[in-house]
């Protein structure tokens, strides 16, 4: 998925929104249309109503399918079969569980003949080894579900989201809900602004009568008295935890200066030459350890890096061999201090 991902706890709490408040509300509320769940099958002729489900040909996903007799205009999300997507298997340092979704794209850029502009993606749970995290990665060109969109708003659906049918991924790998309902924001702005403005009003006429009570002033003042004799008792306490939360703060400090793995990977990909090919990479935040090879001299690569100022104290680790095309296979320390 190309477009900017929401962050996991908005996705969570619209998730649980969803299944409490009717479509009505929803729709008047929150400006989200009524929207149907519709299935892909063989074995179906037009769009029809199964087990309390609708469902529908998967010749939908064919460019040259036949016409499908329209229905009466209604908003779906899509649940397309698994064999429509490209499934890659991406095996990644285990270090790089933040950084998960950059180096699934990355992964693709490299090895596969799709850019991110070109196609809609989505990754499953991954799963942890003793040293790397294995994830599946479903891959749909954007070409082939704008397709789809069309020959379902032939047939009457207007497509809002994409779901991969079966697949262990949460949510949809398409979502076109900018498109379907435009004004959805505003309406939720809004009626959060009104909301706001009536909790608020709430919130005075409930406090008024107390900010009268001159009454309440006079036990105030004796809180605050015996408030001001704990805070002198206290006083130790309170240096000894800011003298804790020094040492916290410096401990972090260091934590979040150290190298970070995506910072790495892109100084190296710009200080390596065209010429290097890049097999196996070793990172810790002390050492980089890589392996490739290269269409010239590994010894000038690592004068090469010794004048960049990304990388420190660049050298050759292992033995240099010679490949059957020519190359020369290398392995090559260094130490990624200045990549911060």
């Amino acid at each position: 998925m190309t477009e900017k991902k929401p962050s996991q706890v908005s996705q969570w709490f619209s998730e649980q929104l969803a299944g409490i408040f009717p479509d009505w509300f929803k729709g008047m509320f929150f400006g989200e249309p009524a929207v149907s769940d519709l299935r892909l099958v063989k074995d179906v002729q037009g769009i029809v109503r199964r087990k309390g489900q609708l469902v529908a040909p998967d010749t939908l996903l064919h460019p040259d399918a036949p016409e499908i007799k329209p229905v009466r205009r209604r908003l779906v999300d899509i649940r397309v079969p698994q064999s429509f997507f490209l499934r890659r298997l991406v095996e990644a340092p285990a270090t790089a569980r933040k950084n998960l979704n950059k180096m699934v794209e990355l992964d693709m850029i490299r090895r596969t003949p799709f850019r991110p502009d070109t196609v809609f993606w989505a990754i499953a749970k991954p799963e942890q080894t003793a040293t790397s995290l294995q994830v599946e990665q479903w891959i749909a060109k954007r070409s082939d579900l704008d397709l789809l969109c069309q020959q379902a708003a032939k047939a009457g659906l207007i497509v809002r989201k994409v779901f991969i049918d079966g697949a262990p991924v949460k949510g949809p790998i398409a979502n076109f809900s900018a498109k379907v309902a435009p004004n959805a924001g505003r309406w939720r702005l809004l009626n959060g602004g009104i909301a706001a403005g009536a909790g608020v009003a709430a919130a005075v006429i409930w406090l008024y009568p107390a900010w009268q009570n001159s009454a309440e002033s006079q036990r105030l003042q004796s809180v605050i008295a015996g408030n001001r004799s704990m805070a002198i008792e206290l006083r130790q306490e309170v240096e000894a935890l800011r003298s804790r939360e020094m040492e916290r703060a410096a401990f972090l400090d260091i934590v979040y200066h150290r190298p970070r793995l995506s910072n790495v990977l892109r100084n190296l990909t710009v200080a390596l030459p065209d010429n290097v090919w890049i097999t196996d990479l070793n990172f810790s935040p002390t050492r980089l350890v890589v392996s490739g090879e290269i269409k010239g001299s590994a010894a000038e690569l690592v004068l090469a890096l010794a004048k960049r100022n990304e990388f420190s104290n660049p050298r050759l680790s292992g033995p240099v061999a010679r490949t059957g095309n020519g190359a020369e296979r290398f392995e090559l320390t260094l130490d990624p201090g200045g990549a911060q």
